[in-house]
């Protein structure tokens, strides 16, 4: 097998407390690490199963917290992959 890193730009990423899986096939689920807040939304931390860290933002008024359980949507276009050989 080879190792693979996935990359992508936090401003592809949403994140909000549910999204429906007919907005997004790439839908993750974490826990609300750190949320800043603002009059148009705000960066938004979860932590993924196995430790991984993901940075997105919310549209204002999400009202995502510290602890909270919430989804982000990755768009397919702001996705890097690389392969070692």
């Amino acid at each position: 097998g080879r190792h693979v890193l996935a990359l992508c730009k936090a401003t592809a990423v949403r994140v909000a407390p549910r999204i429906g899986p007919a907005e997004s096939r790439n839908l993750l689920t974490g826990t609300v690490k750190r949320a800043s807040r603002s009059v148009r939304g705000g960066e938004v931390a979860l932590q993924l199963e196995g430790g991984v860290s993901l940075v997105g933002f919310a549209e204002a008024g999400a009202g995502l917290k510290l602890g909270q359980r919430a989804m982000a949507c990755i768009e397919e276009s702001g996705v890097v992959v690389a392969a070692s050989a």
